[in-house]
């Protein structure tokens, strides 16, 4: 019979190749993280119709794109500051972006669960939803609630990762900029 120890440094070193595969796997399959600098990628989900919508059909406005779901707290509290950004930037070019992860087996009925969100909290900006998680993986994503502002020519010059009051005096500021910068441009 062979003695009991003999094989423990086998298993052990076994385990730990059989670790270090996992983690290679796991980092090697998340899309890279979409960072400020970076053009905004290619995302897409449908809005509240069922109709396909796309990051494409932003360009030329400044956007927040907001990833968030109606179950998170931080999420439903920084919710009424970015209708109040999406209000004080009427008729400027300038967008607020909501797209939601939640998720469930019929597509309409978690439609509607974000309608009645939106509703409640007397939401009127863009809600889209991101039915098989595409957005979150071309982002990156680290957490909800998690916000990209975009400029005009679709790269992010802000990520934040946490809930934010978006009606702030710094960030009213900072749309300022960006649409001053856009308007310029196309001057």
């Amino acid at each position: 019979m062979p003695e009991s120890g003999r094989w423990t440094p086998y298993v052990a070193s076994f385990g730990a190749l059989l670790v270090l595969l996992t983690v290679a796997w796991w980092v090697g399959s998340r899309a890279p993280s979409a960072g400020v600098g970076d053009p905004v990628p290619e995302v897409a989900a449908t809005d509240l119709d069922g109709t396909s919508v796309s990051a494409r059909e932003l360009r030329g406005q400044v956007v927040l794109l907001n990833v968030w779901a109606t179950w998170c707290a931080p999420c439903r509290e920084e919710m009424p500051s970015m209708q109040a950004l999406q209000d004080a930037f009427a008729g400027e070019p300038f967008q607020v972006v909501a797209v939601s992860v939640d998720t469930g087996r019929d597509d309409l009925q978690v439609r509607s669960l974000i309608e009645a969100f939106a509703e409640e909290l007397e939401l009127d900006f863009s809600l889209w939803h991101d039915v098989h998680g595409t957005v979150r993986r071309r982002l990156g994503t680290v957490g909800i609630p998690e916000t990209f502002l975009i400029d005009g020519d679709g790269v992010i010059r802000e990520r934040v990762v946490g809930a934010v009051e978006w009606d702030e005096p710094r960030w009213v500021e900072r749309v300022e900029a960006l649409i001053a910068e856009l308007q310029r441009g196309r001057g």
